[in-house]
C-alpha cells in the first residue's frame, strides 16, 4: 500500500462522513435514521468507484462485495453514532475494511466483502448491535416493535420511514459462507496510548446488561408539600445512581453506570412524580456480571421500598462476555509482526458487532489508539497514520487467512481415506 495515498484517502473520507450529521457539536447520525442511510450511500459510492458490487439487506446492513464467491472473508463495522459523538467510532472499521479489501481482492482464493452494519449504537433504542443481530439471526422475537426511542417510535416505525423492513431481514452472516470476520475499531481507552503501542488485538469482549428502570412517585407542588410527606421519584433515582456507582466500583474488572434519566413532569416547581433511567452493567467475567446485575436490582428494590416509590425493572439487553476466535486472532498478531508494528493483546470493555458475529462465524477485533481515551464525544480523536497501519495489518491478515483456508481445503478428507 502507498501509505501517503492511503492516509490522504482515509482523511478525505473521514471528513466527508463527519459532514453527514445533525447540526450541533460532534457527529450525530441516529440509528435507522435518514442520516445513517446517507452515510451508507456515501460509502457505497466509494466502493463502486473501487469496482465493488453493493447489496443492502432489509435491515439496512450494506455489503460491499470486492471479491465474489463463497466462502468469503468479511470486514466491517458501523456508521451510526451516539448523540454528539465522534467521527471515528465505527467509521474507522468500515473505511479500513474498504482499503484492505481493495488491496487484496484480486489476490485471494476466498471472496472478500465489507459490511457497514446499521444501528450498532444502543443510544436510541437502549439495545446495541441491532443490525448485526438481524444479520446473524440473533434478534429476539417481537423486539423490533417492543423497543422504542425517546419519541415513542418503535424500531420498525423508524426503519420503515427510511425504506427499510428489518422484520423481513433473512439471516445471512454465518459460517461456512463467512470464513472469518475482522473488525477494526478505536480502542476508546488509554491502554495503547499509555503503553505506546500502535495496535491492540482483542481476546475477549465484555458482556453487557442494560436495564430500564421506571420509578413512580407522586407529583405535587414543591412549595406547599411538606418534605416529610413527599414521594420524590428523582430523589429515589439519585440514591439509585449512587448505588449503581458503588456496584461498579466494587466489581474487580467491571463497570456500572446510569447515563440517562428522564424526569416527569420535569418542572422546577413540582416534586418529580416519575423517573425513567437506563443502567449499563459490563464485565469480562460472566459470573461477576450476573452478580453485579443482581446487586443493582437489590439496590433498586431497597430504595423503592424505603421511599415509597414503586420501581419496575425491565431487561433491554443481556449479553455475556465473548471470547474471540483464536484462528483470525493469530492472523492479526502474525500480520502485526510481519509489518513490524508493536501490538499487545487486551480485552474490550465496549461492545462491538464482532461480539455478535462471533456466535455464528470466527471473529477478531483490532484496536487503534484513541488519544486521551476520549470517545462518544465531539473531541474523539484518532491518528490517520494509525488507521493506515491497521489497513496494512488487515491486508496481511486476510492473506494469511486465505492461505490457511486453502491449506485446509487441500488436506485429505478422513472419510475418504482407506
Amino acid at each position: 500500500m502507498n501509505a501517503v495515498a492511503v492516509e490522504s484517502r482515509l482523511q478525505a473520507r473521514l471528513d466527508a462522513l463527519a459532514a453527514v450529521t445533525e447540526p450541533g457539536e460532534g457527529v450525530t447520525r441516529p440509528s435507522f435514521g435518514p442520516l445513517e442511510r446517507e452515510a451508507h450511500a456515501l460509502v457505497s459510492d466509494w466502493a463502486r468507484e473501487d469496482g465493488a458490487r453493493v447489496e443492502t439487506d432489509a435491515a439496512g446492513n450494506t455489503v460491499l462485495i470486492y471479491g465474489e464467491g463463497e466462502p468469503y472473508l468479511l470486514l466491517g463495522s458501523h456508521l451510526d453514532t451516539v448523540p454528539a459523538g465522534g467521527r471515528f467510532d465505527g467509521t474507522v472499521g468500515v473505511l479500513a475494511g474498504m482499503e484492505a479489501a481493495a488491496q487484496v481482492a484480486g489476490e485471494l482464493e476466498l471472496g472478500v466483502r465489507v459490511v457497514a452494519f446499521s444501528a450498532e449504537e444502543g443510544a436510541r433504542f437502549g439495545r446495541p448491535c441491532l443490525g448485526s443481530e438481524l444479520a446473524t439471526g440473533a434478534s429476539p422475537a417481537g423486539l423490533l416493535d417492543r423497543l422504542r426511542d425517546a419519541a415513542g417510535d418503535s424500531i420498525n416505525d423508524v426503519a420503515r420511514a427510511t425504506g427499510l423492513t428489518p422484520e423481513a431481514c433473512e439471516p445471512w452472516l454465518r459460517a461456512p459462507a463467512v470464513a472469518a470476520y475482522l473488525e477494526v475499531h478505536i480502542e476508546q481507552g488509554l491502554v495503547l496510548e499509555h503503553e505506546r503501542v500502535r495496535l491492540g488485538v482483542v481476546d475477549v469482549i465484555a458482556g453487557a446488561d442494560r436495564l430500564a428502570i421506571e420509578l413512580t412517585g407522586y407529583a405535587q407542588h414543591s412549595g406547599t408539600t411538606p418534605m416529610a410527606g413527599r414521594r420524590d421519584a428523582l430523589a429515589a433515582a439519585a440514591e439509585i445512581v449512587l448505588d449503581v456507582e458503588r456496584v461498579g466500583r466494587e466489581a474487580r474488572h467491571g463497570v456500572a453506570t446510569i447515563g440517562r434519566l428522564d424526569v416527569g413532569p420535569n418542572s422546577p416547581t413540582t416534586v418529580p412524580g416519575s423517573v425513567r433511567a437506563v443502567v449499563d452493567v459490563r464485565d469480562v467475567d460472566a459470573g461477576r456480571q450476573r452478580a453485579s446485575v443482581e446487586a443493582v436490582r437489590a439496590a433498586i428494590d431497597a430504595v423503592a421500598e424505603r421511599r415509597g416509590t414503586p420501581a419496575t425493572v425491565t431487561s433491554l439487553a443481556s449479553r455475556a462476555p465473548v471470547m474471540l476466535s483464536a484462528w483470525p486472532r493469530r492472523a492479526l498478531t502474525a500480520a502485526c509482526a510481519d509489518a513490524q508494528l508493536p501490538y499487545r493483546v487486551l480485552p474490550s470493555g465496549a461492545g462491538h458487532d464482532a461480539a455478535v458475529v462471533a456466535h455464528t462465524a470466527p471473529a477478531a477485533l483490532l484496536f487503534v489508539p484513541t488519544p486521551n481515551g476520549r470517545s462518544h464525544a465531539p473531541d474523539e480523536a484518532c491518528r490517520t497514520e494509525d488507521i493506515a497501519a491497521a489497513c496494512v495489518v488487515l491486508a496481511g491478515a486476510l492473506r494469511r487467512l486465505d492461505d490457511d483456508a486453502a491449506g485446509a481445503a487441500a488436506l485429505p478428507d478422513p472419510e475418504q481415506e482407506g
